[in-house]
C-alpha cells in the first residue's frame, strides 16, 4: 500500500539503497539532467542513459510536422559512455501541443504558468506556442532506431520525469511502465495544486501498475 509523503524518507537517502537493489541498466530521463545524473553513472559497466530534455522552442522555431514526422530536431548523441540526449517534448501523446512562456523563465513549459500559482503566486504565462510532441512510448521507440547502434526497442528499467506535470508523460508510458522497476516523478505537494503535476493522481495510475511510493525529497519550494 501507498505511503503518505509525510512518513517518507527521503529521496537523497532511499536513492542509495534502490541503486544497490535495483541497479539500473537503462535509464530514461525526461526534463532537467542535472540531479539524476548526480546518481545515474553512465561510465559505469553496461548502463545506459538516454535524456529527453527539450530546448526553448520561443527561440528556434518549430515547423509544423505531420504526425508521423513529429520531431525534426536533431539527435545529440554525447562520447560514448555518456547519455544520449534527445531534444523532444514528451507528454501524453504524439502530435501537436502547446508550450507555455512563463514570467520565471525556469517554469516554463507544457503546463501553463497559472497553474504554479500556488507555488509561485505571481507566476503568469507570456507567451503559448503549439510544439511537436511525442508520447513517452513513442519517444522510446525512436530512441531505439536513431541510436548510433540500432538495437532492439529500449526497455527502460528506471524512469525519471523530473519536470511537471509528470501525469500525462506517465499516462503515455503504458509500455515503458511495463519494464519499470523504479519510477521517480517531481510533483507539487500543495493542495491546490493542478492535478496533472499532483502527488495523488500519480500514486493512483502507478499503484495500478505495481508500484509503491517509497520516498519523497523536498525542494527548495516547500510545495514541490
Amino acid at each position: 500500500m501507498s505511503l503518505s509523503h509525510t512518513n517518507c524518507i527521503t529521496l537523497a537517502e532511499w536513492l542509495p539503497v534502490l541503486l544497490r537493489w535495483y541497479p539500473p541498466a537503462n535509464a530514461m530521463v525526461v526534463g532537467d539532467d542535472d540531479l539524476p545524473l548526480q546518481y545515474l553513472h553512465t561510465r559505469e559497466s553496461g548502463q545506459r542513459v538516454t535524456i529527453f530534455k527539450a530546448g526553448n522552442p520561443l527561440k528556434t522555431p518549430v515547423q509544423a510536422q505531420p504526425p508521423s514526422h513529429p520531431v525534426p530536431q536533431q539527435v545529440q548523441h554525447t562520447a560514448s559512455p555518456g547519455p544520449a540526449i534527445h531534444p523532444w517534448f514528451i507528454t501524453s501523446h504524439t502530435g501537436p501541443t502547446s508550450y507555455y512562456r512563463a514570467s520565471l523563465p525556469a517554469h516554463s513549459g507544457l503546463l501553463p504558468a497559472e497553474a504554479l500559482q500556488c507555488c509561485w503566486p505571481n507566476i503568469k504565462t507570456v507567451e503559448q506556442k503549439t510544439v511537436n510532441a511525442l508520447s513517452l512510448d513513442a519517444a522510446v521507440h525512436q530512441a531505439s532506431r536513431t541510436a548510433p547502434a540500432p538495437s532492439e526497442p529500449l526497455a527502460p528499467d528506471w524512469l525519471w520525469v523530473n519536470c511537471l506535470p509528470a501525469l500525462p508523460i506517465l499516462q503515455g508510458a503504458t509500455q515503458a511502465l511495463q519494464n519499470a522497476q523504479v519510477v521517480l516523478v517531481r510533483v507539487i505537494l500543495h493542495p491546490a495544486g493542478v492535478a496533472d503535476a499532483a502527488l495523488p493522481p500519480l500514486q493512483q495510475l502507478l499503484a495500478g501498475q505495481g508500484f509503491m511510493l517509497s520516498g519523497v525529497q523536498p525542494e527548495r519550494n516547500p510545495h514541490l
